[in-house]
C-alpha cells in the first residue's frame, strides 16, 4: 500500500498529470455551469453560472494556447478546435435564423419571385437550348435574357436545380439556393478577417455583418432579404475577397497572388456590376499606397494587370454589358449624401439606415488604431473606407459634372458604396475586440501588439482572484446583454413571408393559372400572354408563369432587369390600354386589383379569395402590323428566328415586327439587309418595336452574334489561359518532382512561349480599349450651361442697382449670409430620376441674374426647372425669363414642387454665332422657393 500510494502522489506530483487534472476540472466546470445556465430557474443562478463559463472558458483557452496564436501545429487540437468554432457557429446561426430556407420555403416578398423567374427562364429555356444569354419572348415583348443583369446569380440557382435532378419544386430549388448565398456571404466576413487578424476578429465580423439590419440599397437584411436584392450581396462578396486577395499582393513575389485577385474579380463582376466600380476605387488607391508608403513599385502592374485580367476573365458577359447598356439600360441611378451630411453621420454614429452606434464608433477606433499602428492593411481598409464615402457623395457628383464625360453614371446607384464601407466597419470591429481583449500574435498585419490581458495573466491566487472578479462583474449583464441582442437583432431576421405564413393568395394563383393553361389547351388561338395586372411594385404574381409555362406581361415595375423595353420605371410606363394588350397578343388577365376602363371590354372567367381571372373577348393573336397595302403571315416564331411573309405591298409598305428591338438583332429579305428602325407610335406603352421597309417575299429576323459578342468570348478564353499559364508558373517548382515536370517547365519557362503569354495579357485590354473606342456611341448631347458657371456674372438686380456675387473656389456664386444665398451646382433624386442644374433661389425685392457671355449656340436651347423637394411650404409662383442675344426667348413659372416637362426654344436664328444668354428669377414670396434649372445647348 505505501508503494502505492508513493506512485500516486508522484504522479499527481508530475507536471503531465497536474494538466490533465486543470483540464478535467475545467471541462468539468464548463459542463455543470452550462446544466445550471439551461435548467436553473434563478436568475442568480443564471448569473452564477456565467461566472464559472468565463472562468471555464478563459483559463482553458490558456491551458491550450492564446486564442489568436496558432503556431502550436496545424492538425494539435487546439489548432483545429479553434479553426471549426468559427465557421462552425456562423454556418450553425445562419441555418438557425433562416430556418424557414431550411424547410425549403422561399421568402415570398420583395424582388425573390422575379429572381425566381429570371433563374427559370435560364435553367429551363436557355441552358437547354444551348444558350447561356439570350433572347426570349417569355416576358413582355421579348428581352435579351442575362444580358443586362449580372448572370451569375442565375446561372447558381440553375445548379442548384441540375444538382437536384430536378426533382425539387422551383420554390425549393430557389429557398436552398438562397441559402446557399446566404452561408457564403456570411462566411466570408469571417475569411477575411480571420486572414487579415485573426479567428476572434473574423468571428465579429462576421456576426456584425449577418446581424446587420440594413436599410433600402444599403445592403444588410432589409436590402437583401425583404427587397431581394440578393445578387448585389453575392457580387460584394466577391469584391471583397478580390480586396482580401489585392492586399496579400504584396506579401507574394512574382506573379503570385495575381491569378486569385483576378478570378475572385470576375466572379464578382458576374454577380454585380458594382463590384467594378469598388475595384475601380480600391486598385488605384492600393498601387498609391503601397508605392508611396511602401516604395513597391511594381504594385502598379501587378494590381492593374489583375485588374485587367479579372475584367478579361468575365468579359463574354461583362464587355457587351458595359457598350449597351448606355443605350438599352433603363435609368436606374440614385444620388446619396452630400458632404455635410455624410461628416454628421460621422458625428452621430448614424451614418446609414438602423446603424448601430457601437458597430460605427468600435469600427473606427478599430480602423484608426491600426492605422496609428502602423499595419498595412489596417492602414489601406481606412483609406479605402474614407475614400469611398468620398466618391459616393453628391457633392463630388455634382461638382465634378461627371454624368457629361462618364455617361455610364446614369446607371449607378452611389447609396450601394455604404455596403462597403459597413463591411470595413465591420473588420475593423473585429480587429478592435481581437487587440483590446485577446490580443494579436505577430503574424497579424505585420503589428508585434501585446495583449491587454496581461493582469489575467499574473500566476497563483491573484491570477484566480482576477478572473473571479472580472466574471462577476460582467454575469449579471450577460444574459439581458445578449437576450436584447437575439431579440433585437437574430429574431426579426427569421421574420419574413413565405407562402405558408404570408401569402394567403398563393393556390388562388396556383389554381388560376393552371385554369389558363388549360384553357389555352382546350381552345387554342394561336400565340397568346397572360398579363399579370398588380400594383406597381406588387411582384407577388412575378413567378406564375412557372406554374403555368406561358408567357406573360407584368404590368407593373420589374425589378432585376434594366431592359428599357421591359422594365417600367415610373408608373405612367405599364401597359394599361387596349391598343397595348393588342401589340403584346394578351388574351387572359390575372389581377388583384381592378381593371383599368381603358383596356376595353373582358370577361370574367373566375374569381378567387383576392384574385380575379379575366378573357379579353375576341382576342386575336397578333405578331405583325403593315402599314400601308399589303398583308403579312408570320411563319416561323422562334426565339432567335422569326419568318414573315409579306404580300401585297409597295415601295412605300414596312413592316412592324411586335418585338423590341436590341442590338443583335438583324433583318434581312432576299439576300439584302433591311435597315432596322424602332417603332414608337403604335400603341401608348409598347415602345422600340422593330421596323422594316419591306417588299413582296419573306423577311427573317435573326438574333445573331455581333462582333462584340465573339471579340468578348476570345478575350474571356484567353484570359482564361493566361490565368492558367500564370499559375503553371507559380507551381512549377512544386511541379519540377513530377513525370510532368519537364513538359511544365518547358511551357512556363521557354523565352519565346513566354513572350508569346505576355503579349496576350498586354493585347488583351488594348483590344478591349480599341473595341470601346470604336463602339457606336449616342448621339452628342450638347453641353450644359450649368457647369459652365465658372465664366458666368451672377448678381442681383434691385431695381438698377446691381450687387454682384463673389466667386468662391466651392464652385459657387455667393450672394449673401445665409446657406441658401447662393448660385451653383444642384443634383437631386427626384422619383427614379437625378435632376441636376443650378440652385438660384430667388432674392427678397430683386431680380436674380445669371448671364453667360460669348456662348457658342446650337439649333435648340433646352430647359429644365423646377423647385427641389425642400420647397415645400411655399406659394407663389417663381418666373424665369430666358434671353438670346438681348431677345427674350422664353419665360416659364413653376409653383407646385418637382420638375416641369422639358421645353425646347428654337435658337436656329443664333446656331453657330456666339451670344449673350442671360438668366432672370425672380418671385413676390420667397418662402421656400428652392428654384432650380438647367439650360443644354442642343446642337
Amino acid at each position: 500500500m505505501d508503494r502505492i500510494r508513493k506512485a500516486i502522489g508522484t504522479v499527481m506530483q508530475s507536471r503531465v498529470a497536474r494538466r490533465v487534472a486543470r483540464r478535467v476540472g475545467l471541462v468539468a466546470l464548463a459542463v455543470v455551469s452550462m446544466a445550471v445556465f439551461v435548467w436553473g430557474r434563478s436568475y442568480l443562478l443564471q448569473v452564477a453560472s456565467v461566472c464559472g463559463l468565463f472562468l471555464a472558458t478563459w483559463m482553458g483557452a490558456e491551458e491550450v494556447a492564446p486564442w489568436n496564436d496558432l503556431s502550436v501545429g496545424p492538425w494539435s487540437l487546439g489548432a483545429i478546435v479553434r479553426e471549426a468554432a468559427g465557421p462552425a457557429a456562423i454556418i450553425a446561426l445562419t441555418l438557425v435564423v433562416y430556418w424557414p430556407l431550411v424547410g425549403g420555403h422561399m421568402p415570398w416578398i420583395g424582388d425573390h419571385t422575379v429572381h425566381e423567374f429570371k433563374a427559370y427562364v435560364l435553367a429551363d429555356h436557355l441552358l437547354p437550348s444551348g444558350r447561356l444569354m439570350g433572347w426570349t419572348h417569355l416576358s413582355g415583348a421579348g428581352y435579351p435574357a442575362e444580358q443586362l443583369y449580372p448572370i451569375l446569380g442565375d446561372l447558381w440557382m440553375a445548379v442548384v436545380r441540375y444538382l437536384t435532378f430536378k426533382s425539387l419544386s422551383w420554390e425549393a430549388t430557389y429557398a436552398y439556393g438562397l441559402l446557399g448565398v446566404l452561408l457564403f456571404c456570411n462566411l466570408v466576413p469571417y475569411y477575411i478577417g480571420r486572414r487579415l487578424f485573426g479567428p476572434v476578429a473574423g468571428l465579429v465580423a462576421a456576426l456584425v455583418v449577418m446581424t446587420d439590419m440594413g436599410g433600402f440599397r444599403e445592403g444588410g437584411w432589409v436590402f437583401t432579404i425583404q427587397f431581394g436584392v440578393w445578387p448585389m450581396a453575392l457580387g460584394l462578396s466577391f469584391g471583397m475577397l478580390a480586396i482580401e486577395r489585392l492586399l496579400h499582393l504584396a506579401d507574394r513575389p512574382g506573379v503570385a497572388g495575381v491569378t486569385g485577385f483576378a478570378v475572385w474579380t470576375a466572379l464578382g463582376l458576374l454577380a454585380h456590376p458594382i463590384v467594378l466600380l469598388v475595384l475601380f476605387v480600391a486598385v488605384p488607391l492600393f498601387a498609391l499606397y503601397q508605392h508611396v508608403a511602401h516604395g513597391w513599385r511594381g504594385a502598379w502592374a501587378k494590381s492593374i494587370s489583375g485588374l485587367v485580367l479579372g475584367m478579361g476573365l468575365a468579359s463574354f458577359w461583362l464587355l457587351p454589358y458595359l457598350l449597351r447598356a448606355g443605350q438599352f439600360s433603363a435609368h436606374v441611378s440614385n444620388l446619396w449624401k452630400a458632404m455635410p451630411q455624410i461628416g454628421e453621420g460621422l458625428i452621430q454614429a448614424s451614418l446609414y439606415g438602423h446603424a448601430r452606434p457601437w458597430v460605427v464608433v468600435l469600427g473606427a477606433l478599430g480602423l484608426v488604431l491600426a492605422w496609428l499602428e502602423g499595419r498595412p492593411k489596417g492602414t489601406f481598409l481606412a483609406l479605402f473606407g474614407l475614400a469611398l464615402l468620398f466618391v459616393a457623395s453628391i457633392t463630388v457628383y455634382a461638382e465634378t459634372d461627371v454624368e457629361r464625360w462618364l455617361p455610364v453614371v446614369r446607371h449607378i446607384q452611389f447609396e450601394r458604396f455604404v455596403i462597403v464601407v459597413k463591411y470595413l466597419l465591420a473588420l475593423g470591429c473585429g480587429f478592435a475586440v481581437a487587440r483590446l481583449f485577446f490580443g494579436l500574435g505577430p503574424s497579424a498585419d505585420g503589428g508585434e501588439s501585446a495583449s491587454l490581458r496581461r493582469p489575467m495573466q499574473a500566476s497563483g491566487w491573484r491570477r484566480r482572484l482576477v478572473g473571479l472578479l472580472a466574471a462577476a462583474a460582467v454575469a449579471p449583464f450577460v444574459v439581458p446583454v445578449v437576450w436584447a441582442w437575439v431579440a433585437r437583432r437574430v429574431v426579426p431576421l427569421s421574420q419574413f413571408e413565405t407562402r405558408q405564413t404570408g401569402v394567403a393568395s398563393y393556390k388562388d394563383m396556383v389554381r388560376l393559372s393552371r385554369r389558363v393553361a388549360d384553357e389555352a389547351r382546350k381552345n387554342p388561338k394561336g400565340f397568346f400572354r397572360v398579363a399579370y395586372w398588380t400594383g406597381f411594385n406588387d411582384h407577388f404574381l412575378a413567378n406564375a408563369p412557372i406554374v403555368n409555362g406561358l408567357p406573360e406581361v407584368k404590368c407593373s415595375f420589374i425589378p432585376g432587369e434594366t431592359y428599357r423595353y421591359l422594365a417600367h420605371p415610373q408608373p405612367a410606363d405599364v401597359p394599361d390600354d387596349r391598343r397595348d394588350f393588342d401589340l403584346l397578343s394578351v388574351r387572359f388577365i390575372l389581377a388583384n386589383r381592378p381593371l383599368p376602363a381603358s383596356l376595353g371590354p373582358t370577361k370574367l372567367v373566375e374569381r378567387g379569395a383576392g384574385l380575379s381571372l379575366y378573357e379579353r373577348p375576341g382576342f386575336e393573336s397578333h405578331r405583325v402590323t403593315v402599314i400601308g397595302p399589303g398583308e403579312a403571315h408570320v411563319t416561323r416564331f422562334d426565339d432567335e428566328n422569326i419568318e414573315v411573309e409579306v404580300a401585297g405591298a409597295d415601295p412605300g409598305t414596312r413592316l412592324v415586327l411586335h418585338v423590341p428591338f436590341f442590338a443583335n438583332w438583324t433583318a434581312t429579305q432576299g439576300g439584302r439587309t433591311l435597315t432596322i428602325s424602332k417603332n414608337d407610335s403604335l400603341a401608348p406603352h409598347v415602345k422600340g418595336l422593330m421596323e422594316v421597309p419591306v417588299t413582296n417575299g419573306k423577311v427573317v429576323f435573326e438574333y445573331r452574334q455581333k462582333a462584340v459578342d465573339i471579340l468578348a468570348k476570345i478575350v474571356s478564353a484567353l484570359s482564361v489561359g493566361i490565368v492558367f499559364f500564370l499559375w503553371a508558373v507559380v507551381r512549377r517548382r512544386v511541379w519540377a518532382t513530377k513525370p510532368w515536370g519537364a513538359v511544365v517547365g518547358w511551357i512556363t519557362g521557354h523565352r519565346f512561349v513566354g513572350m508569346a503569354w505576355t503579349g496576350l495579357l498586354v493585347l488583351a485590354p488594348l483590344v478591349l480599349v480599341g473595341k470601346w473606342a470604336t463602339a457606336p456611341t449616342m448621339p452628342k448631347q450638347g453641353y450644359s450651361l450649368a457647369w459652365e458657371l465658372s465664366r458666368a456674372k451672377v448678381f442681383v438686380d434691385y431695381h438698377g442697382k446691381k450687387k454682384p456675387c463673389r466667386w468662391f473656389v466651392d464652385g459657387r456664386y455667393v450672394c449673401g449670409a445665409k446657406a441658401h444665398q447662393y448660385v451653383g451646382p444642384f443634383a437631386e433624386e427626384w422619383g427614379l430620376l437625378n435632376r441636376k442644374g443650378l440652385w438660384a433661389h430667388p432674392y427678397r425685392g430683386g431680380v436674380l441674374v445669371i448671364e453667360y457671355p460669348d456662348t457658342m449656340m446650337g439649333h435648340i436651347l433646352a430647359l429644365d426647372w423646377g423647385l427641389a423637394s425642400s420647397s415645400v411650404g411655399g406659394r407663389a409662383a417663381v418666373v424665369m425669363r430666358v434671353y438670346v442675344a438681348g431677345k427674350k426667348v422664353a419665360e416659364v413659372r413653376r409653383r407646385a414642387v418637382g420638375w416641369a416637362l422639358t421645353k425646347k426654344v428654337d435658337t436656329r436664328s443664333w446656331a453657330g454665332r456666339r451670344v449673350s444668354v442671360r438668366f432672370e428669377i425672380e418671385t413676390d414670396d420667397i418662402s421656400a422657393r428652392h428654384f432650380c434649372f438647367d439650360a443644354t445647348v442642343l446642337p
